[in-house]
């Protein structure tokens, strides 16, 4: 059979081969020699694969029966496994099987019944302990938290003396600084100029009050007019009400 699609495939491709040589070809007359060429090639190739198909037959009822005997033989085995499984020693097995998985459940709960029984006070003591060491360790971070809260106020206590401490000692030394300027000739000089000019400005600004009064006296009196007569409606009213 792989003999028979080898040479068809080899038939095929030769035919592609000649056709596209023969599609080069210009002229008719050796278009039509080729064509009956190939046709005889054609049929030689038709005749062979019968005389192969008809030598081979009997290769191919051979492969045929023993696929089916290969067929057979699995479902005869599968068969066999369910008749064994139907036996009465394949049942007994089976049987005793279970029955040892289940008595071997049941003692593996029987020992652990057992376990518990016997380790109770061993699991009540470690219940115990651990509650006591628990209870120390609470206590302990306790203590600890007190302690280090009393260390952290003093130590903050300090930190506040230390810091009034040096704000009071910078403004004694700013003050200090400035009592030693004034001391000092540069110091004495400057605060002299400051004086005097400080005085100047005060006469400059009396001077200039006083220039305003006489030039604004007309319009400070009729102010003065206007709002004696507002305070005397306003009183006016007042008793009025």
């Amino acid at each position: 059979m792989n003999t028979w699609t080898a040479m068809s495939e080899a038939r095929q491709r030769n035919q592609q081969a000649l056709l596209s040589a023969a599609s080069a070809f210009r002229g008719d007359g050796m278009r039509k020699a080729w064509n009956g060429w190939l046709g005889l090639l054609h049929d030689r190739e038709v005749m062979a694969s019968a005389v192969n198909c008809v030598s081979l037959r009997l290769q191919r009822a051979g492969f045929a029966s023993w696929v089916s005997a290969t067929e057979v033989s699995a479902t005869k085995q599968q068969l066999r496994a369910c008749i064994r499984s139907l036996s009465p020693a394949t049942r007994s097995m089976r049987k005793a099987i279970n029955s040892w998985i289940e008595y071997v459940n049941a003692l593996h709960s029987v020992r652990q019944a057992t376990a518990a029984l016997r380790m109770r006070e061993e699991r009540v003591a470690f219940s115990t302990w651990h509650e006591h060491v628990w209870s120390e360790g609470e206590r302990d971070a306790a203590m600890r938290r007190a302690v280090a809260s009393m260390l952290q106020s003093s130590v903050r206590a300090s930190l506040n003396t230390w810091m009034s401490y040096a704000e009071e000692h910078a403004q004694a030394s700013r003050v200090l600084a400035g009592a030693l300027s004034s001391l000092q000739p540069e110091g004495r000089a400057m605060r002299r100029v400051f004086n005097s000019w400080s005085d100047q400005c005060n006469a400059l600004k009396c001077t200039y009050r006083a220039a305003s009064a006489m030039r604004l006296r007309e319009e400070r009196v009729a102010f003065s007019t206007w709002h004696e007569h507002v305070w005397s409606e306003g009183e006016r009213d007042a008793a009025m009400r």
